[in-house]
């Protein structure tokens, strides 16, 4: 014979189980999509960082005045470029990234936004039991002996 206990803790798991199994690919989901979207977004700005743009030219410049400028005595003349261009490629992928993350934040609203959509459809919802679960509960509620509790 089994305990109803038991049984209402092995129903129980199942929902649990799938709930945890949902979030989890979920959240592999948005990592794929983040890191193809970074890396999308990172080609996209890259493609458009040429001396003929202005706005990069004017980076490149500003960054190298302030390199040579900035206290970085003893540093010879043709560091200099590098390390204006590794701090240009530093802020195309933090650009990058902060798209990657708009779009990620999208797809989620999005996602959500369909899942609503369900719920208009949901004509009613289960009675929630005020004094606990199981046999006793009910019990209790209807004032009555359910099966396998003590009568009083």
């Amino acid at each position: 014979i089994r305990d109803v206990a038991v049984t209402g803790v092995q129903t129980c798991a199942l929902p649990i189980f799938i709930r945890q199994l949902g979030g989890a690919f979920g959240v592999n989901v948005i990592a794929v999509v983040l890191e193809d979207r970074a890396m999308f977004h990172s080609a996209a700005l890259t493609a458009t960082q040429t001396e003929s743009n202005a706005v990069t030219f004017d980076m490149f410049e500003r960054m190298r005045i302030i390199l040579s400028q900035g206290g970085l005595t003893g540093v010879p003349d043709g560091a200099i470029d590098p390390l204006a261009l590794q701090f240009l490629g530093q802020t195309v992928f933090a650009q990058a990234q902060m798209f990657a993350f708009r779009d990620s934040f999208l797809l989620i609203a999005a996602v959500a936004t369909l899942a609503l959509i369900p719920i208009l459809f949901i004509k009613g919802g289960r009675e929630v039991e005020s004094h606990g679960r199981g046999a006793r509960g009910r019990a209790h509620r209807d004032g009555g002996a359910a099966a396998g509790a003590p009568a009083e």
